[in-house]
């Protein structure tokens, strides 16, 4: 799901950064697990490519791909979930 589907904004809104360090905290935990992408992709059996737009926060995984992302690379569930609730109020309050 890309920030374009969800969001109509073109500037970068709240959504946008969330998406960003969502990403930022699906890489940092990655090579903290010493993984590059394509060993996680396997891992998770999509593409290396789905991994990378994740990473940048061009798209966001579904939320049963997270909960695996979470297992795989010992992610605290509450700091994701935070920062996707963080991000609905900060988009919410703008609208």
């Amino acid at each position: 799901m890309s920030h374009n589907d969800i969001c109509p904004c073109s500037e970068q809104c709240p959504l946008q950064r969330a998406m960003e360090k969502i990403g930022s905290i699906i890489r940092n935990h990655r090579i903290a697990q010493g993984l590059t992408q394509e060993e996680l992709s396997a891992k998770v059996f999509v593409s290396k490519q789905a991994v990378s737009k994740w990473e940048t926060g061009k798209t966001l995984p579904d939320i049963e791909m997270v909960r695996k992302l979470c297992d795989i690379l010992d992610i605290n569930k509450d700091k994701i979930k935070s920062t996707a609730y963080k991000s609905r109020s900060r988009l919410q309050a703008t609208v």
